[in-house]
């Protein structure tokens, strides 16, 4: 099976680097996009960062703008990169697509239709309060619980969290629990391999 793995921002990096060695060791093909990471971050795991996301900020020198300048810099290269993920997603075909996070819902929603005609949609809601619903982060929660409902499965890993995202309206056959796994680090792999490895095709619902 053929996994992109999201996470523009790399938020959760340490996270995404289990997860994908744990789909890894299961026989999974997974590309990883995010931002430019130095090696020695990741070059431990042996996993490659696609460095698809926020290229000019550094190459540019973008990220010394003052701070409001960098944000609009920042919104307008995710806008330039979601729209040639899509394109990229559609040359590699992968039977899954899975978000880590979504760092602009107002802005990502738009892309999901065209990536969904290319594979599911899954999406680790790792904040189940969108950003935990800081004030500092008023654009960044603009649509972003309506977007919980627009992925093919939605991944919390708490009963609390699968019990807001109902709430929220998110079909509850659409919701899979998988507990954390630096939550129960003594076996990782079990429970990171199944986050992505449920949601095929053919049960997709």
């Amino acid at each position: 099976m053929k996994v992109a793995m999201i996470d523009p921002s790399l938020f959760t990096l340490p996270y995404d680097l289990k997860l994908i060695g744990g789909l890894e060791t299961a026989g999974q093909d997974v590309t990883f996009y995010g931002k430019p990471v130095p090696d020695e971050e990741v070059i431990a795991t042996g996993i490659r960062v696609v460095p698809h996301f926020y290229r000019p900020m550094g190459e540019w020198g973008l990220d010394r703008l003052p701070r409001p300048l960098f944000k609009v810099a920042k919104g307008l290269c995710h806008i330039e990169a979601m729209g040639r993920l899509a394109r990229d997603l559609k040359r590699l075909r992968p039977d899954i697509i899975h978000f880590q996070w979504l760092p602009l819902p107002i802005v990502d929603r738009r892309y999901l239709r065209s990536l969904r005609e290319v594979a599911p949609l899954v999406l680790t809601a790792h904040d189940s309060q969108p950003f935990n619903n800081s004030p500092g982060a008023a654009i960044q929660q603009m649509g972003a619980i309506e977007m919980f409902r627009r992925f093919d499965r939605v991944v919390v890993h708490t009963e609390q969290s699968r019990m807001r995202l109902e709430s929220y309206g998110v079909v509850p056959e659409r919701i899979a629990r998988i507990d954390h796994g630096f939550l129960n680090d003594d076996e990782p792999c079990a429970s990171c391999c199944s986050a992505s490895s449920s949601p095929t095709r053919a049960r997709i619902s």
